[in-house]
């Protein structure tokens, strides 16, 4: 009899030493589950400012695409009435010549076909406001691009993050 209670308290013993072995090797694969878990909590946090900084890109590129239209206006507008403005001067000059007196640009007596005055010339302020115009346009068009720029370079940069994060944690690679 005491032999049999022997041998059942090896058996429990052996039990017992089994049953930490596995539970020692469970809560290693739990460490294991959970590093990995945090991983993929990383991953999916990197994706996700991916997602956002894509989103903040398109929304960059729409405005630099309305900054460059209001630019290419803007130029257009003071290019077009400083054009006009210049040609117009030609015409002031030539209201004042007298014959017999030297023209003021070429100091010849004689003016057979001065110029005339151009229609719809705006004011010299009304130039240097369409300049302006012009200028703050530039400078909008810049700040758009270097937008654009920035939501850019965190796109790749969380990208190229996100991609070496699945190769080193995950042994993966996929499209982003």
């Amino acid at each position: 009899a005491a032999e049999q209670v022997l041998e059942q308290a090896q058996a429990k013993l052996e039990q017992v030493k089994a049953d930490e072995l596995a539970l020692g090797k469970a809560e290693a694969e739990q460490k294991a589950l959970e590093s990995k878990v945090k991983d993929l909590e990383q991953l999916e946090k990197l994706l996700k400012d991916h997602a956002k900084y894509s989103k903040e890109l398109g929304k960059a590129a729409q405005v630099l695409t309305q900054k460059e239209h209001d630019e290419t206006k803007a130029e257009a507008s003071y290019k077009g009435k400083y054009g006009i403005f210049l040609l117009g001067q030609a015409g002031h000059l030539a209201q004042k010549l007298q014959e017999g007196i030297p023209c003021p640009v070429c100091g010849s007596l004689h003016h057979p076909q001065p110029a005339k005055l151009a229609e719809n010339m705006p004011t010299e302020d009304e130039v240097k406001e369409l300049e302006a115009a012009y200028d703050e346009a530039k400078k909008a068009h810049n700040l758009a691009q270097g937008d654009v720029n920035k939501w850019q370079d965190l796109v790749t940069k969380a990208k190229n993050e996100a991609l070496e994060a699945a190769k080193d944690k995950f042994s993966c690679t996929f499209e982003v």
